[in-house]
């Protein structure tokens, strides 16, 4: 009989660890994905940019994957292809286009 409250402390330690898991589990489940460095960071369907180098009247395609080890869904493409597009190719310009349709040409320096 003496160890009865004790058990029962201990269950009950058990079971608010087994309630705040839920509650937080819960609640990154409402958030937006993909979330930088979230569970489903690594799981979310990735399209990625195409992207031509421009040298006069050339124009080759340019693979971004082989740029990037591993494409994520949290990487804000135009951001990368803007600031760093001119970076992964040898040109006079970049021309790309996003996921949503959105094209561009970026003269490099």
């Amino acid at each position: 009989m003496g160890n009865a409250p004790r058990r029962r402390s201990a269950l009950a330690v058990v079971a608010l660890g087994l309630v705040i898991q839920v509650v937080v589990a819960a609640g990154a489940l409402t958030g937006d994905r993909p979330a930088r460095y979230g569970w489903q960071m690594y799981s979310a369907a990735v399209e990625m940019p195409r992207l031509w180098a421009v040298d006069g009247d050339d124009e080759r395609e340019v693979r971004v994957t082989d740029a990037l080890v591993h494409p994520r869904g949290d990487i804000d493409w135009a951001a990368l292809v803007r600031e760093r597009g001119c970076d992964l190719v040898d040109a006079e310009a970049i021309r790309y286009e996003l996921a949503d349709g959105t094209r561009a040409t970026l003269e490099c320096e």
